[in-house]
């Protein structure tokens, strides 16, 4: 084990001993040393013989019909550090509900799909 944070290498001890005589090793025929002459004969079976099914995520944001999307950044003001701070990269989008008569505004983060925003209000409350 090397801990000096660099690379080891191992080397035969015949190697080694050739090396420090001055003397050549022989090398036998069979021994091949051309690795495009390597074929491999290893077999590797899948872990799972067939994949399940694609399992749908349920966001809560199927039955809203989209009235707008924008990719934007959420930024959140501190006050302690009197800063804006970002919270997230993502779509923001307002969604409406026509069963229920209800706007939301939901924003997600890219790639983790962590709600950062939700605000929901009904018709009523607009009018």
């Amino acid at each position: 084990m090397n801990l000096s944070g660099g690379h080891s290498c191992v080397i035969p001890y015949e190697d080694v001993q050739s090396n420090a005589n001055g003397g050549s090793q022989k090398r036998d025929e069979n021994d091949d040393h051309d690795p495009s002459s390597f074929a491999s004969d290893t077999q590797f079976k899948p872990v799972l013989d067939k994949l399940p099914l694609l399992v749908e995520k349920k966001t809560g944001e199927e039955g809203g019909e989209i009235l707008f999307k924008e990719r934007c950044i959420l930024f959140q003001y501190d006050k302690d550090t009197n800063q804006w701070k970002e919270r997230g990269v993502g779509d923001i989008k307002i969604l409406f509900n026509d069963i229920l008569n209800m706007y939301r505004v939901v924003m997600r983060r890219e790639q983790v799909i962590e709600m950062i925003v939700k605000w929901e209000r009904c018709l009523v409350d607009f009018l």
